[in-house]
């Protein structure tokens, strides 16, 4: 039933607003969400949602237990429910139920114990379905912001990732996505580009600033130059590499 609403009776379809969420916004909603104790939860949320909440909240306590082993017996009772063939089947609504509780479950315990299941269920989900590539690309996004919270490499995942996108480079959806996410991906830590964040640049920046709309291009150009100035402060020579991948993807739109 994850194509679902779980909505109670009477009560409208208000996931529209969360679900067109930014990355970022997803995740802080989800962590209110969980901060929230148990006595002040809004009973009135759907049923999926109180669900999500209570199994978060079981996932802490084995995690403070330290009962890892219960942990992954839940995590395996649930991707075994999702194979490959009913991740292809899944609609809008049933993206947004999985990812609240791929995301939930994700910031609930140790991110190295969980991380790299939730990152290949989600790289099973198809990115070619127009109606869904934006909240698919979001999640990866959104996946990958924990992965640079955690200082966990996300090299591995990002490069399967870009070669998706790399087929779909055609898809405004995806790339307006990628470019919205990029700066928070880019400058969220300290050591910057230590985890392999740097393949998120690819020729796929030129694609969107050839197409998007001139105050995008500008939000583009800022993000780049923010990184640039940071590698520069930095002083480390080995990060002079990226100056030169951002002038080489950004030269060529410049010079037309």
């Amino acid at each position: 039933k994850i194509n679902s609403p779980f909505l109670i009776a009477g009560q409208s379809p208000n996931f529209m607003q969360v679900s067109n969420n930014s990355a970022e916004a997803m995740l802080d909603q989800l962590r209110k969400q969980q901060a929230m104790p148990i006595n002040k939860i809004n009973v009135n949320l759907s049923s999926f949602t109180m669900f999500t909440y209570a199994l978060g909240k079981m996932v802490e306590k084995f995690s403070v237990d330290n009962q890892k082993i219960q942990i992954q017996k839940i995590l395996g009772r649930i991707l075994s429910k999702f194979p490959a063939g009913k991740l292809q089947q899944l609609n809008e609504m049933g993206i947004h139920n999985i990812l609240k509780l791929l995301f939930t479950l994700a910031m609930s315990t140790d991110f190295t114990e969980i991380s790299q299941k939730v990152t290949n269920m989600l790289l099973q989900i198809p990115l070619d379905k127009s109606n869904l590539q934006q909240q698919v690309m979001r999640a990866h996004m959104a996946m990958i912001m924990l992965y640079c919270e955690n200082q966990v490499n996300i090299t591995p995942d990002v490069t399967k990732l870009m070669s998706q996108v790399n087929v779909q480079i055609e898809k405004p959806n995806i790339l307006k996505t990628l470019a919205e996410s990029l700066p928070l991906v880019l400058l969220r830590s300290d050591e910057i580009f230590e985890n392999g964040e740097e393949i998120l640049l690819d020729v796929w920046i030129t694609r969107y600033l050839q197409n998007c709309a001139v105050v995008e291009q500008d939000r583009v150009f800022e993000s780049l130059s923010k990184v640039i100035k940071r590698i520069r402060a930095k002083d480390i020579e080995n990060l002079s590499s990226i100056i030169i991948k951002i002038f080489n993807l950004l030269l060529p739109f410049l010079k037309q």
